[in-house]
């Protein structure tokens, strides 16, 4: 409607034609009242449309905000324990540093107490039949010139004794021989166990365990292997004028703590008596999938079991032995070491061995790779033919516990 032409003047028309024009009038205004209020309507929509935008704008703001708030929280409590974990971390490797240095400390003590009294014993050796209560005596007039000036001898006859002490050491060195000493690390239990078989047909046996026989003495006090207690107890270390030499793979085994998970495995190159550990000295790793070896003691008291192990370390600079009690860990998809005779009978199996699955050479005491397709709690009676998958699983199970008995393991050879 043009607006500019119904606010104009209004003409009037000749009379008799002005009621007509007067509701004319009234129309258009009751019109324009009527555009007004749309108009108004209008601007009333789009305001509060444009409130509404403003109101999301702000809450989809605040939103963010918040969740950056949030962000940055998480951030920092993140940074907050991973600070308190290296804390814990260094103060752990100060206190270890701390006793090491104290260790150290005592043993130096001790050799120089050991040094004083056996210096002390030699003393008293030499002098004792030559010492007593008495009057000291003037000396008498000077002999006669010319004549011949007995040699005098010393009571006690110390250069005897020295001989004697001498001699005594030579045979002590003898029969210890400590050349010959080496680190006398028999097993508690071999790499092998004992497992129950099941065949596809339901067949069930019973496989044996390989000849443990007797231990190889493997390692020298250069380097280590697995193996239980000494039978022997140590020999005491000569007295040092000094302090013992660094030992670095001694302090890699003192470093070592309870519930520590290790990145080593047996090689299986020892044979079905002995371990053979990939790594010289221990080293931590994260427990978790890939790692076998988790430390469970370091008193040296060990417990023997299938996957248990005890790796010591005997250091001739300190004359001390550091032990370590191993078990091992086990996830579904690990890889074993075995051995597999031609009975279907495994004989053996390496249970701190990690092979990967596709290696097609073993070490020769083994033939098999075997993988662990499951793990249950154990229970009375149960064996392998729990393992199958279903009625048409074909496959050959067997199956040995660990964890003390208390968790089954399912293996089948790798495919």
């Amino acid at each position: 409607m043009d607006f500019a032409a119904a606010e104009a003047p209004t003409r009037l028309k000749p009379e008799g034609a002005s009621e007509g024009a007067d509701k004319a009038i009234s129309e258009i205004r009751e019109q324009l009242e009527a555009l007004r209020k749309q108009r108004d309507a209008l601007v009333r929509e789009q305001a509060e449309a444009e409130a509404r935008e403003l109101a999301r704008q702000e809450e989809a703001e605040r939103r963010r905000r918040e969740r950056a708030r949030k962000q940055e929280a998480e951030r920092r409590e993140r940074e907050r324990k991973e600070q308190q974990r290296k804390e814990k971390e260094q103060n752990e490797r100060e206190r270890k540093e701390r006793q090491r240095i104290d260790r150290m400390r005592e043993e130096s003590k001790r050799i120089a107490r050991e040094k004083a009294r056996t210096s002390t014993k030699s003393t008293g050796t030499r002098t004792g039949t030559g010492t007593g209560t008495g009057t000291t005596s003037t000396p008498k007039a000077s002999a006669k010139p010319g004549a011949a000036k007995k040699p005098t001898r010393k009571s006690g006859s110390s250069d005897g004794w020295g001989g004697l002490l001498v001699a005594g050491l030579i045979i002590g060195v003898l029969i210890w021989q400590p050349w010959d000493k080496k680190d006398d690390d028999t097993p508690k239990s071999s790499p092998t166990s004992r497992f129950t078989l099941s065949s596809t047909g339901g067949a069930s046996g019973l496989g044996t365990s390989g000849s443990l026989g007797d231990t190889d003495s493997s390692s020298s006090s250069s380097s280590s292997s697995g193996g239980s207690d000494d039978t022997e107890p140590e020999p005491e270390p000569e007295p040092e004028t000094s302090s013992p030499e660094p030992d670095p793979t001694e302090d890699a085994f003192k470093a070592v703590s309870y519930g520590d998970c290790l990145d080593v495995v047996d090689t299986g190159y020892g044979g079905r008596t002995r371990y053979d550990w990939s790594e010289e000295e221990p080293n931590t790793a994260f427990c978790g999938y890939g790692t076998r070896v988790k430390v469970t003691g370091t008193t040296g008291d060990c417990a023997s079991g299938v996957g248990k192990a005890t790796w010591s370390y005997y250091s001739t600079s300190s004359g001390e032995r550091t032990v370590l009690c191993l078990t091992g860990q086990y996830h579904q998809g690990d890889c074993l070491l075995a051995k597999h005779e031609s009975n279907n009978v495994i004989s053996s199996i390496a249970m701190l061995s990690s092979p990967n699955c596709t290696d097609r050479r073993v070490p020769a005491a083994y033939n098999e790779i075997l993988v662990v397709t499951d793990l249950y709690r154990a229970t009375a009676g149960a064996g392998a033919e729990v393992c199958r998958h279903g009625q048409y699983d074909a496959n050959t199970y067997w199956s040995t516990k660990v964890d003390d008995g208390a968790t089954m393991l399912c293996l089948k050879a790798y495919d």
